[in-house]
């Protein structure tokens, strides 16, 4: 599809989306590609980005060193209004086509400021699951059960940090010379809900070691620490995101 797509005209550029969704993705659980190699072959050469998806976020991609000299990048679906610009890509440059696309294909952090990024393990495939079990599980729980369900005893559907660990030749908290920064961001609607206690539970914060403190007028929260979340077995879907749930990220 590469060669097709760029013999229309060289200057298309092609990003794989949701890169590690189970389903249709290119590291996905079920696509069966390990690389960007394994998947585009030979068209590999043009392949200088990918959109990380909401169940992964940079600090996750950043253990994978095959990917160190790919530009990440953080799109929102336009699912719904409310939806739009929960993930962006911050650039400082020409607002022109050519100009962006060769910001993304040199991976210049003078134009390519940062990325806005969802709390991945707020993903709806972060982690490992049945939705229609009501089963949600860790790598380590689901690695324990031999990815089996604990209630149809069918295989479950391996989320993304599960397929992250997997792949990894690096450890978690590992940060390359030439990555580009990013910033987490809670949702507006969301941190209203919760104010009004709306919405569903949060995870719990753990070695919070880098919180930014926003500004005045940002309503950004920076960070590169992780979430952890004391309850993760057996839970309803209903009070946390659901694994295997459809074919979005």
């Amino acid at each position: 599809m590469v060669k097709l797509v760029l013999d229309i005209s060289p200057d298309c550029f092609i990003v794989p989306a949701h890169a590690w969704t189970p389903w249709f993705s290119v590291f996905g659980a079920n696509s069966g590609f390990d690389s960007i190699e394994e998947c585009f072959e030979d068209q590999a050469k043009n392949i200088y980005c990918i959109e990380t998806g909401l169940s992964s976020d940079p600090q996750m991609n950043w253990r994978l060193s095959a990917l160190d000299k790919i530009t990440l990048i953080s799109n929102s679906d336009a699912h719904s209004p409310r939806r739009i610009g929960r993930e962006a890509n911050v650039f400082d440059c020409a607002m022109s086509y050519k100009e962006i696309i060769d910001t993304l294909k040199t991976k210049d952090a003078k134009r390519f400021l940062y990325t806005v990024e969802f709390f991945p393990e707020e993903g709806k495939y972060h982690y490992d699951g049945h939705r229609a079990c009501n089963i949600i599980q860790s790598p380590e729980q689901s690695k324990l059960a031999n990815n089996i369900c604990p209630v149809c005893k069918k295989t479950l559907t391996v989320g993304v940090c599960n397929r992250v660990d997997k792949l990894a030749d690096r450890p978690d908290g590992f940060k390359p010379d030439n990555a580009i920064p990013f910033r987490h961001l809670v949702p507006l609607d969301e941190s209203s809900a919760r104010r009004w206690a709306r919405a569903r539970p949060r995870p719990e914060w753990k070695n919070n070691t880098t919180t930014h403190r926003p500004g005045k007028n940002e309503l950004i929260s920076c960070s590169t620490s992780r979430w952890t979340t004391s309850r993760c077995s057996h839970q309803s879907a209903s009070s946390r995101p659901s694994a295997g749930s459809g074919k979005a990220d």
